[in-house]
């Protein structure tokens, strides 16, 4: 597996280097790409970002992100998220829904992915190839249950006991009729995009002069 951890070193969201660690684990064997807050489709704010997209050929893509803090209560139709210290965050559950959204309209441009006569999509999960997952690390499932937040939520949800169900979710993500051909055209699509950019490399050392550092530049 080919692994783009980003800046996950530096993440404020203690989760997300758990939960990363968990995914590098669970998909040690599998030959494909695991990225932390790979750049949207024209967007470069984190905030709007998800922490994780996975591709494979045996799983597809799948897009993964972890809510920072516990939540305490929600506003204006579930839009807004509340924190323990009152703070509003905008919903990681449409965040979410909008980066898999960008990333199908994009793939439904190819005639290899995407079948216009029947408006279907021509691997995996035909109607939404794309999945996705929501976890609340610092919440319990019960922390829920006054609202319908659970039934209104756009993408699956798991609480504090993600190890096994995060398991139990990208073995439920498999989808086998992925070719050769199709996976290459999902490369292309999200390299040109920025998404799985390969050609970027880091310059690991500094130039001890300015020449030096022109060159590496």
């Amino acid at each position: 597996m080919q692994l783009l951890p980003g800046n996950i070193e530096l993440t404020q969201n203690p989760f997300e280097k758990v939960v990363w660690n968990l995914l590098r684990s669970e998909l040690k064997y599998d030959e494909g790409i695991l990225g932390y807050k790979m750049p949207s489709l024209g967007s470069k704010d984190s905030a709007e970002i998800p922490s994780f997209i996975f591709r494979s050929q045996l799983y597809g893509i799948i897009v993964i992100d972890v809510v920072s803090s516990k939540i305490i209560d929600f506003k204006e139709d579930f839009q807004f998220w509340i924190k323990p210290d009152g703070e509003e965050i905008y919903s990681r559950d449409i965040i979410t829904s909008n980066y898999c959204r960008d990333i199908k309209n994009k793939l439904s441009k190819s005639t290899k992915l995407f079948n216009n006569k029947t408006e279907k999509f021509l691997f995996g999960d035909k109607k939404n190839p794309v999945k996705s997952l929501v976890i609340f690390p610092d919440n319990k499932m019960s922390d829920f249950e006054d609202g319908d937040f659970v039934n209104e939520s756009i993408n699956p949800i798991i609480d504090k006991d993600y190890s096994n169900e995060i398991k139990k979710f990208i073995l439920s993500c498999k989808a086998s009729d992925i070719t050769h051909d199709q996976i290459d055209e999902i490369d292309s699509i999200l390299e040109g995009t920025s998404v799985f950019n390969r050609k970027r490399e880091r310059i690991l050392e500094e130039g001890k002069t300015r020449n030096d550092l022109i060159k590496n530049l």
